[in-house]
């Protein structure tokens, strides 16, 4: 193995080892699965990470690298910030279309992974709350919600469905779907509510043009 491949083939590890985490849970997909399907040895697949909880550190870290650039992205096509939020759903639903419950849950066997994502909470707090105040300003979002509560109650809610058997029987894109939408609705004024109505009937043509299995949604 050649040392300035090192850097590539540890992130086609991340890549693969992400993907699988995504769709089997953690504890169900082994490092086994994550070397044949790298076509390496478990040897060579360990002189690039250290074990899982290193490595699933590391596909947490890049999944949240990309999903800040898709959010820089949106934050040049709109000031509205319900808008944002509904384009950033949008992405969310694609990378959810295969990801098991499974994986939330197992989460919570990680100690340090957990903490980082305590972490990442605390230090956007003050950020979101105040982007979100943007959109009672905007009239898309209500004045009388606590928006530091919100959103910590949607930070944590995931996390907390997973540990409730009925949640895993359900496709993850739709208990996504669901929640947000239905978390939204309680904070959006009349306006706000529109513009989420007109996001669902944008999904729904989504779902048709990919010839997807018939879900439950929000009407």
């Amino acid at each position: 193995m050649q040392n300035d491949n090192s850097g590539f083939i540890r992130q086609q590890i991340i890549d693969v080892a992400l993907k699988g985490f995504q769709q089997h849970g953690i504890r169900q997909y082994t490092m086994d699965q994550l070397a044949h399907e790298m076509g390496m040895s478990k040897r060579t697949l360990y002189e690039n990470v250290v074990g899982k909880e290193e490595l699933l550190m590391a596909c947490m870290e890049a999944n949240e690298a990309r999903h800040r650039e898709q959010r820089q992205i949106l934050l040049t096509e709109t000031s509205n910030v319900l808008e944002f939020i509904l384009g950033d759903l949008s992405y969310s639903l694609q990378h959810y279309h295969h990801q098991s419950l499974a994986f939330i849950a197992d989460l919570a066997r990680y100690p340090a992974v957990i903490a980082h994502m305590e972490s990442y909470r605390e230090a956007h707090c003050a950020e979101a709350v105040e982007f979100l105040l943007r959109g009672v300003e905007q009239g898309v979002f209500r004045p009388e919600i606590d928006y530091e509560v919100y959103y910590n109650l949607v930070f944590r809610q995931m996390a907390m469905l997973a540990t409730q058997p009925y949640f895993r029987s359900l496709p993850m894109r739709d208990i996504f779907l669901n929640v947000t939408v239905v978390n939204l609705r309680g904070c959006c004024t009349e306006k706000g509510n529109k513009m989420i109505d007109e996001f669902l009937k944008s999904e729904k043509k989504k779902c048709r043009k990919t010839k997807a299995p018939k879900r439950r949604t929000i009407e």
